[in-house]
């Protein structure tokens, strides 16, 4: 369980590297296709592993596990834009990710409603149907969905490619070294693998003029 939870955490920590260190070297077809794996592994395990790791804090016979408390630490940073990981608790009472819908709260609500009704537990207290009752509740009161599509994970990131081109090329030019900078503006074309990755659009067109206006 626990060498499970270690790799996991340990690829989404190479997954993320790889990122940083494509955009650092302006290598824009790889860093495509890497933040594109990234995010898919990011929102799994920010859906999936999480919501483990709330069962198991909520369990009396299990013991907690580092490597779910590190992987929560790294999808909080890079993954919340999608993920309402700060209102995990009351997802996973509905056992549902925290990336789901408000269609989706609403239809788990109902299924364990039906589960947990006092007269079909046989409960006096319905303690259990209560505490459901109120993470939907809570949840469709205090997430707003509209804004989940607006941003995603490593978008901020993106967006600072054309500050990071600029600079780059400044550097360059002052160290006089022109076969550098030629190099890199061949690469500006590459820049439109980038537009649909961010919310809104990078247009590549913007920032080549601008680095080529250097």
């Amino acid at each position: 369980f626990k060498l499970t939870n270690q790799f996991l955490h340990d690829a989404l920590v190479k997954d993320i590297s790889k990122t940083k260190s494509y955009l650092k070297s302006f290598d824009f077809d790889k860093l495509k296709t890497q933040v594109q794996s990234t995010r898919r592994l990011g929102g799994f395990l920010a859906d999936h592993c999480l919501l483990l790791r709330e069962r198991v804090k909520a369990s009396d016979h299990l013991e907690g596990d580092q490597w779910l408390d590190a992987i929560f630490k790294l999808c909080s940073e890079y993954f919340s834009q999608r993920h309402s990981l700060h209102h995990i608790k009351y997802f996973a009472i509905l056992e549902i990710p925290s990336s789901s819908s408000q269609n989706t709260i609403k239809k788990a609500y109902k299924s364990l409603a039906k589960r947990y009704h006092p007269d079909k537990t046989g409960e006096d207290d319905g303690a259990m149907f209560r505490k459901i009752k109120e993470a939907r509740d809570y949840l469709l009161e205090n997430i707003n969905f509209s804004q989940r599509n607006v941003d995603q994970p490593f978008g901020s990131l993106l967006r600072g490619v054309r500050t990071m081109l600029r600079e780059r090329v400044k550097d360059l030019l002052e160290e006089q070294r022109y076969n550098n900078v030629e190099t890199l503006l061949f690469r500006l074309d590459d820049l439109k693998m980038l537009d649909n990755l961010v919310t809104p659009h990078l247009k590549h067109i913007d920032t080549i003029d601008e680095v080529k206006t250097i």
